[in-house]
This record gives structure tokens, sequence and C-alpha cells, in this order.
């Protein structure tokens, strides 16, 4: 009785761990694809036609701070005001609040720099 006992309770502290670790990798994870997502908003802002912009998922770099705060990196493609294509790079920092992590009003950005990609 005491073995069957000792077994119940060993598997129900596996599945408890087990269901809390998978929330909080996903969390983590759900905030970083995030990040990623609001940048590309922030960056397709500051385009002249930000319609025709096509973000080089390749070459896209993040970097997370301990307290949230996320730098993506990367490049694109989009036109310029006299429609034609150029490439560009781009740099955002941005921090994570609170909220759900798709709605820009839980981010701050504090950088946000799109540059011409020499």
């Amino acid at each position: 009785m005491v073995i069957f006992a000792a077994i119940i309770i060993a598997i129900i502290y596996a599945v408890f761990q087990g269901i809390n670790s998978d929330s909080a990798g996903d969390s983590s994870d759900e905030i970083q694809a995030a990040a990623f997502q609001i940048a590309k908003q922030e960056v397709k802002s500051q385009l002249n036609n930000p319609a025709t912009a096509d973000f080089s998922l390749m070459s896209v770099t993040r970097e997370k701070f301990g307290d949230n705060t996320y730098r993506i990196k990367g490049t694109l493609t989009a036109e310029n005001s006299f429609g034609v294509e150029q490439a560009l790079r781009y740099t955002v920092t941005l921090t994570y609040f609170e909220g759900n992590p798709l709605d820009r009003s839980s981010w701050n950005i504090t950088t946000c720099e799109v540059k011409e990609n020499r």
C-alpha cells in the first residue's frame, strides 16, 4: 500500500512539474516570437511603402536581456518613395512589460533604426 501511494505521488509530481516547465517555456518562446512581430510592425511604420516590405528570415538575430528586453536585427527589401526596391537593415530594441505579447501597447520600443544596407 505504501509503495502504491509513493508511485501515485511520484506520478502526480512528475505531471505537475511537466505542466509548469511547458508553460514557462511556451510563454518565453511566445514572447520572443511576438518581439519579432512587433519589431516588424515598427520597422514597417518607418517605410515609405510598408506593403512592399519583405523581411529576410535568414538574417534575423535576436538577443534577449534579463529584463524582457530584446534586440532584433535583420534585413529586408522594400520599395522607396520612387518605387525602386532597396535593401535595408534594421535594429529594434524593445521591452515587454505586460498583457498580450502580440499587442503593440504591451511593449516599449526603445530604438528602431532602419538604414540602407550597403
